[in-house]
């Protein structure tokens, strides 16, 4: 019994363990996931900011750069040329593109196939960092998904086997409980075969006693009888 209970108390401690695996496993993936969403949501939202500043320098005319330039994906793209990993060289061709000031002056002015090249290079990086973040962010998934489902396995198994360690716990108390109205009832019926034995040996003693008084009144009678005759036979 002692053993079945010390058997089920550590299958409910590695339940709890393997319980509180799961909610910090949980808790670390709700934060990547977030994580995720707003790192993947703002590298979209780059590249598609990239794209129309290409859109527009491919499109050649004044009035359509003017009104990218004039958008939010315009104001957003300064905000990344800012922070974005280029040479000191390329930032500045970039940020004079949208700022306007290569119209000021020709023939200081970077050709668009310049622009063209460095804001092409920003998107495919953004586009390759995003495809891995994605890669990431997918084997992640499945890893906490294999994860969830080995854990989910395992506490099955071990309420599966508390519960059958309880059944049996249960039969093996009731056994213990059953074994003990037996050894009471066992002494109870010893109790009483010692009673009965100590007063058979008692009466066999008084019997005894009875036989033997019994037996030597017979004797004196037998005496007292054959000095009977003898004094009869004497007298004749």
């Amino acid at each position: 019994k002692a053993q079945l209970e010390q058997e089920i108390e550590q299958a409910t401690e590695r339940r709890k363990a393997a319980m509180k695996s799961m909610n910090e496993a949980h808790a670390l993936r709700v934060k990547e996931a977030e994580s995720y969403d707003k790192e993947s949501t703002e590298l979209k939202v780059n590249i598609k900011s990239i794209s129309k500043a290409l859109k527009a320098l491919s499109a050649g005319t004044e009035a359509g750069r003017s009104f990218f330039l004039q958008s939010a994906e315009g104001a957003r793209l300064g905000l990344l040329v800012k922070r974005a990993d280029l040479s000191e060289s390329d930032r500045e061709v970039v940020s004079s593109f949208l700022s306007g000031e290569d119209s000021a002056s020709e023939t200081a002015a970077p050709s668009t196939a310049e622009i063209f090249g460095i804001l092409r290079q920003m998107k495919e990086t953004a586009e390759e960092d995003l495809a891995e973040m994605t890669k990431d962010e997918k084997e992640a998934v499945a890893s906490y998904d294999k994860l969830w489902a080995a854990k989910e396995a395992e506490i099955n198994s071990l309420m599966h086997a508390s519960e059958t360690k309880q059944v049996r716990l249960g039969e093996v108390s009731t056994n213990l409980v059953t074994m003990v109205e037996d050894l009471e009832d066992t002494k109870k019926g010893f109790g009483k075969n010692t009673a009965f034995l100590a007063d058979l040996d008692k009466n066999c003693a008084t019997k005894k006693g009875e036989w033997e008084v019994r037996s030597k009144t017979r004797s004196d009678e037998l005496l007292a009888l054959a000095q009977t005759i003898k004094i009869l036979n004497d007298d004749d």
